[in-house]
């Protein structure tokens, strides 16, 4: 049997992506995807796909117990404006965890969860690809944004991810992709008084 990974799904192209990757692979996905963000050209990509609402914390935990799954990759955003929307239907479970939260930007957030993914015997895993999906992940961003990959340093916006990658064949291609953060730009002058 191959490796089970449950795939926690937001929106965007990151985590088809993903799903599309790791099926190369053999891996078995089982996602977990959200009905307000995850797009449904996610499903052709996976073993097995549960459909919840934003607010549905508990049958989100339920699902990750029912399937046994001991590794999860956390894979495009969430929205925070989708959680504190007065018109989501939101859980109890969901709505004790936001009472408890004090920080509630999107990374604490996020962080949270994965504290109580821990307890519950769960690893937030970090993603080890072969060189070939390594090569056609550097590929696909390459392609998006027509730029050409040379041995060296490559770095690569697409949307809100941004592919920062090493191309070599001596020491093999590495890569990090990150999500760009927005904030307030900082003022260059500011009045003295």
């Amino acid at each position: 049997m191959s490796e089970r990974i449950g795939l926690i799904a937001g929106n965007g192209q990151f985590p088809v992506l993903f799903a599309k990757s790791a099926l190369s692979c053999g891996r078995e996905v089982v996602a977990i995807a959200v009905r307000e963000e995850t797009t449904p050209e996610l499903e052709k990509y996976v073993h097995k796909t549960y459909w919840i609402g934003v607010g549905e914390l508990k049958e989100f935990f339920r699902i990750l117990k029912k399937e046994e799954l001991k590794k999860v990759v956390m894979a495009g955003q969430i929205r925070p404006a989708h959680i504190f929307d007065e018109n989501i239907s939101m859980d109890r479970d969901l709505k004790r965890f936001l009472k408890k939260v004090k920080d509630k930007r999107a990374g604490s957030l996020l962080g949270e969860i994965a504290a109580i993914l821990r307890k519950m015997g769960i690893k937030k895993t970090n993603i080890r690809l072969s060189k070939g999906e390594i090569d056609q992940t550097i590929e696909k961003f390459s392609q998006a944004k027509k730029i050409p990959i040379h041995e060296g340093i490559l770095k690569i916006a697409a949307g809100r991810l941004v592919l920062s990658a090493i191309i070599s064949d001596v020491i093999d291609s590495k890569f990090i992709i990150k999500k760009m953060s927005y904030s307030a730009p900082t003022p260059i002058f500011s009045k003295q008084r």
